[in-house]
């Protein structure tokens, strides 16, 4: 691919998207990513690019300037940037990086508070969820002419989520979170395997009966049906974004059997799996 852009070599590739207006007004959507190989003179100088800048350095280290002050962002590491605000970012050596360009949502206030969650820095050191984010989806962008919206802002969100819990232990992410929030996380990593009510009530701590009173109070469901729409919610996703057969899918979820991944499936959305799958997204 040729750039006019100094600096960026030919390997390097770059796409634009032209996001729909559903997706403006809720998602959080893309303008435009890519992945580049650089080296001096490779220089980026803007005032205001109307955008959000998350960026992975895969190799190398790129350095960046903008009201915060100067710093690299070295390889395996990772940076959000506010692009409304002047900034700049160059090479001052081979380097190679993957970057999205977004707007959408609540972009503007989920990148404060991961700035006043860490002091007002933007680089972040682990930079594996923001690159795990950027490989899938520039293999979309490349494999698709129209990749889908909602699991762009999907892994936008989840991605964003992981820099704001950058740096925590374990313990101190878990602080001051309730027992039934801890509980909806178990429910969603064990998705696969029988979960009954006495387990879940076990690992928030409570009796049967007060767990059950208390699930429904903070969930506004019961635990049997959060757990089945949380299998429903995830069989969708397989459906839409893998080629797994409705028996594969049936074990991924939870459901035992695919005769009964189908009739639960179809008792909730009205449709069957196999059409669900058929329905252009």
């Amino acid at each position: 691919m040729h750039f006019n852009e100094a600096g960026i070599r030919e390997e390097s590739v770059h796409y634009y998207a032209a996001p729909s207006a559903l997706a403006k007004s809720l998602y959080y959507y893309v303008s435009s990513l890519g992945h580049f190989y650089v080296e001096p003179p490779y220089y980026v100088r803007r005032m205001d690019f109307n955008s959000f800048l998350l960026l992975q350095v895969e190799d190398g280290a790129l350095r960046i300037a903008s009201d915060k002050g100067a710093r690299s962002v070295p390889a395996g590491g990772a940076m959000l940037m506010d692009c409304h605000r002047p900034h700049c970012y160059y090479a001052e050596g081979p380097c190679e990086f993957r970057f999205v360009h977004f707007n959408g949502a609540n972009s503007a206030a989920f990148h404060e508070a991961i700035l006043k969650r860490h002091d007002g820095q933007s680089i972040f050191s682990n930079g594996e969820p923001a690159r795990l984010f950027l490989r899938q989806t520039l293999e979309r962008f490349a494999g698709e002419p129209k990749p889908n919206e909602e699991i762009t802002s999907i892994g936008l969100h989840s991605t964003l989520c992981a820099l704001l819990r950058d740096g925590e232990s374990p313990a101190s992410r878990d602080a001051g979170r309730s027992p039934v929030a801890m509980t909806e996380d178990y429910i969603h990593q064990n998705l696969s395997r029988a979960l009954t009510v006495a387990e879940l009530a076990e690992v928030a701590g409570y009796s049967v009966c007060y767990f059950t009173r208390k699930f429904r109070s903070e969930t506004g469901m019961t635990p049997y049906h959060y757990v089945l729409a949380s299998r429903i919610s995830r069989s969708k996703q397989l459906l839409t974004t893998t080629d797994f057969t409705v028996q594969r899918i049936s074990e991924e979820v939870g459901f035992g059997s695919p005769e009964n991944f189908i009739h639960a499936f179809t008792k909730e959305t009205g449709i069957s799996p196999e059409r669900f799958r058929r329905i252009p997204l």
